[in-house]
């Protein structure tokens, strides 16, 4: 059985309550995934700041660097992207875990500037039944705002209630500047009903 689902959004604001108490305080480093990779951008004396990279079992003994294109800037919560093209990327305030709160970035303002022309496109090889594949996510209270004269083109694969960008756990995502984005969902998945094919899909914002 086909069928074709046709919406106007392809971003998603999934209402989730975070508590207001808090059990720790954030620790002046930021950790965020590109790539399927997650980065940890933490104070140097030296050079102002380092990034490690999660290898397994710990985080790398010496300092690598984010994805071509990707800068952060520690002191102001800053994610600049300069032609940077991606597969992934997941952005997170908070995370409730066994022993409290785990903090992902210093603040809950994060800021995301486009220089250029920008991509994060998730593309996998196969589609897992039941799974939802989200090229960007900005999830536990996260604040982003996307800022910048540049683009970002941002799309995936349809999956089960999979999105392009999904602002979920009270997140919020606002446009400044000239900033331009544009999302999209194509292709086909199989569901328990049958074949479900998405059309291109494609919403913009810019201020």
């Amino acid at each position: 059985m086909k069928k074709r689902i046709i919406a106007a959004l392809v971003l998603a604001l999934v209402l989730l309550v975070i508590p207001a108490a808090l059990a720790a305080e954030p620790d002046g480093t930021a950790r965020f995934y590109l790539n399927g990779t997650q980065y940890r951008v933490e104070p140097d004396g030296e050079s102002g700041q380092i990034v490690r990279a999660w290898e397994g079992e710990d985080w790398g003994a010496e300092p690598t660097t984010l994805p071509t294109g990707v800068t952060y800037d520690l002191t102001t919560n800053t994610l600049t992207l300069s032609g940077a093209n991606l597969t992934t990327a997941e952005f997170r305030y908070v995370m409730p875990g066994d022993e409290g709160m785990d903090y992902w970035l210093p603040n809950a303002n994060l800021t995301i500037e486009l220089v250029g022309e920008n991509s994060i496109a998730l593309n996998p090889t196969a589609i897992e039944p039941n799974q939802s594949y989200h090229a960007l996510i900005f999830g536990g209270g996260i604040h982003a705002t996307v800022t910048g004269s540049g683009s970002l083109a941002v799309s995936t694969v349809a999956s089960h209630d999979g999105f392009a960008i999904l602002a979920c756990e009270e997140s919020a995502l606002t446009f400044a500047d000239q900033a331009k984005v544009t999302a999209e969902v194509n292709g086909t998945y199989e569901s328990e009903e049958g074949t479900v094919e998405v059309p291109a899909l494609v919403s913009s914002g810019a201020a």
